[in-house]
């Protein structure tokens, strides 16, 4: 995957998405800009937090539609992907990507895989190597605490009418080169679970990614996040001492 296919976020179906024209991928994204006089007050928009870690954490697994825009800012270019997650807790977590090429990115034990079809290419390093910010992954993968880690900048109705929009800041600094800049979540507003999440790195790279379709707490077979591939592809191992 390119940097632009790094996952960052937020975290969150049955069949391959092939049909996101561009004005159904502008509708997703208004679950993520909020709406004129739609701002919560500070109670409120503490309350949808609180009770949005609450309902995560009893989530067990997820699986999912999803809808990706990432932006990388030294090369001033966007691209737009789509595909299936899934996500079983603590740590499982499976991205296919139908759109625009190809390809499994698989996260098991600190690593993952990323599965290129069309190179016939299998890359494969520590977890900590990909990621924009720990804290929103940390969060996604049952391992974080929305309350404990992050501050409350701002909440507000979504444009779209049936979600909320909270701009988070991290509660320590983090420092380094990924260091997390703002970070929007989106809460449904009836089960009060993340349908979206938008990061954004101090260097300006920004991944926005929207879910739809979600499941809970269905049984997703090991199979799924199984790291086994075709013969004959090319390996490439950049864990430290392994490449």
């Amino acid at each position: 995957m390119r940097r632009l296919g790094n996952i960052a976020i937020l975290l969150l179906t049955s069949v391959l998405i092939s049909t996101f024209s561009v004005s159904n991928a502008d509708a997703e994204m208004a679950q993520l800009q909020c709406r004129s006089n739609g701002t919560l007050s500070s109670s409120r928009g503490r309350k949808v937090l609180a009770d949005t870690q609450e309902n995560y954490r009893k989530i067990e697994s997820l699986h999912a539609h999803f809808l990706q825009h990432s932006y990388l800012s030294s090369l001033e270019i966007s691209e737009q992907s789509a595909g299936l997650m899934w996500f079983t807790k603590p740590g499982l977590m499976k991205w296919h990507y139908s759109e625009p090429q190809e390809q499994d990115f698989v996260i098991k034990d600190n690593t993952y895989w990323l599965y290129q079809v069309q190179d016939k290419q299998v890359v494969i390093d520590e977890f900590s190597q990909i990621l924009i910010s720990d804290l929103p992954i940390a969060f996604i993968m049952g391992l974080g605490d929305l309350v404990k880690d992050f501050s409350l900048v701002s909440a507000c109705e979504a444009q779209d009418g049936s979600s909320y929009v909270l701009e988070l800041a991290p509660k320590q600094e983090q420092g380094g080169k990924n260091e997390l800049k703002k970070f929007l979540l989106s809460v449904d507003k009836r089960s009060l679970i993340p349908i979206g999440s938008q990061v954004t790195d101090m260097a300006g790279n920004v991944t926005r990614m929207v879910f739809s379709s979600i499941e809970t707490d269905k049984v997703i077979s090991p199979e799924v996040y199984s790291t086994k591939f075709p013969e004959g592809i090319d390996i490439n191992d950049r864990r430290t001492g392994r490449g």
